[in-house]
C-alpha cells in the first residue's frame, strides 16, 4: 500500500523537526512531554468525526497534560483496521484495507489538518489482525527508532503515545494494561458510556484523559460535522437510493473528497 498511507514514524520525526524550528512551538514544547495520538478502528468508512476526535483529543491533553506532566500533541495518527477484524465485524459491509487507507488520508486533506494529522497504514499493512494494545506499543517503538536514527534524541527520550477511544471502548475494555506500559488513553464522551469509564478509571489516574462534550462539540462544529455521526449510519445512508433525503444526507458526515470516492 506504498504511497497510500504515510510511515507514521517519519511523518512524526518530520513534524517534530519542523515545531523546533519553530521558534513558538519550540518554546510551547520546552519542559513539555510530546505526544502522538492515535486511534484505530474499523474506519470503515472514515468519516468528518474520525478526524474531529483527534482534534478533541489534543484539546484534552494539552489542557489537562499527560502522566502529570504538561502536554504538546505532535501529531495524530488514524490507523485502520486489518481486514481480519474488519471483515469479521462488518462481513460484506466492509470496505477492503487499500481503500479504507485511501478514504483516510482523504479525510484528513479535505479538513486542511494534513499538517499535523496522517493515516497509518502499518497495522492494515501487517499479515494478520494485530490489537489496539499491540499497535499502540509499536508505534511507539518504530517513532523512537526513527527519532534515534535520525539525531532527534529528545524525542526519542520524552515521547508518549496516547490511544484515542470512545467512551464505550474505554468502559468496556482493560486499558489499565496500557497505562501500566507507559501508553496513555484519551477517553472521547459517548453518554452513559462516559459515566461507566469515569467510574471504572478515576481522574486521579495520570494516564488517562476525559476529554469533555465541549470539547467534542468545538471539534465537531471544526470539521462540519452533524452531531449524529457513525460509519455505521454512513453505511445505511449510503445503500440508500440515489438522490433519497437519505443518501443525500451522507454529504454533511463524509469529507467531498470522499463522497466522490464512494458514490459518483
Amino acid at each position: 500500500m506504498a504511497g497510500v498511507g504515510h510511515a507514521a514514524e517519519d511523518f512524526v520525526v518530520a513534524r517534530w523537526a519542523a515545531m523546533i524550528e519553530d521558534p513558538m512551538c519550540a518554546e510551547r514544547l520546552c519542559g513539555s512531554t510530546p505526544v502522538v495520538l492515535l486511534a484505530t478502528g474499523a474506519l470503515s468508512p472514515c468519516h468528518r468525526m474520525h478526524v474531529g476526535g483527534l482534534l478533541a483529543a489534543r484539546a484534552a491533553v494539552e489542557d489537562r497534560g499527560l502522566f502529570g506532566a504538561n502536554a504538546v500533541v505532535v501529531a495524530g495518527l488514524l490507523s485502520p483496521s486489518h481486514e481480519e477484524y474488519v471483515g469479521g465485524k462488518l462481513g460484506t459491509a466492509a470496505m477492503d484495507g487499500e481503500l479504507r487507507l485511501a478514504v483516510v488520508a482523504a479525510s484528513i486533506a479535505d479538513a486542511g489538518l494534513d499538517g499535523w494529522m496522517a493515516a497509518d497504514d502499518w497495522e492494515v499493512s501487517q499479515p494478520t489482525f494485530v490489537d489496539y494494545p499491540r499497535v499502540a506499543r509499536t508505534l511507539h517503538a518504530r517513532i523512537v527508532d526513527a527519532a534515534t536514527t535520525s539525531g532527534a534524541t529528545d524525542l526519542a527520550a520524552s515521547l508518549r503515545v496516547a490511544y484515542v477511544a470512545g467512551a464505550d471502548h474505554v468502559a468496556k475494555c482493560f486499558m489499565e494494561g496500557l497505562g501500566a506500559r507507559g501508553i496513555g488513553v484519551v477517553c472521547l464522551p459517548r453518554g452513559m458510556d462516559t459515566v461507566r469509564a469515569r467510574r471504572k478509571y478515576p481522574d486521579e489516574l495520570e494516564w488517562i484523559v476525559f476529554a469533555t462534550d465541549d470539547e467534542l462539540a468545538a471539534a465537531a462544529d471544526a470539521v462540519s460535522a452533524p452531531t449524529r455521526t457513525s460509519s455505521t449510519l454512513v453505511r445505511q445512508l449510503l445503500s440508500a437510493p440515489a438522490r433519497s433525503e437519505e443518501h443525500d444526507a451522507v454529504s454533511t458526515m463524509l469529507f467531498p473528497s470522499v463522497l466522490t470516492m464512494l458514490v459518483d
